[in-house]
């Protein structure tokens, strides 16, 4: 996935029967999970397991 520049992203993905798992290779994002947000910065990852709610915003 590549999201837009200053902001863009995915918004409110929900896939019950799907895991997400998110590495990133470069820059800076903001990843809400079911409500509670983190931020991942070059070389981070997540874990968004099957049922959740996500929000995927650049930074």
């Amino acid at each position: 996935m590549d999201p837009p520049p200053f902001g863009g992203g995915v918004d409110c993905v929900r896939c019950d029967e799907l895991q997400h798992f998110f590495y990133l290779v470069d820059g800076e994002v903001s990843l809400k999970v079911d409500g509670v947000e983190d931020i991942l910065e070059s070389g981070g990852f997540a874990y968004v397991s099957a049922g959740c709610t996500l929000l995927l915003r650049n930074r």
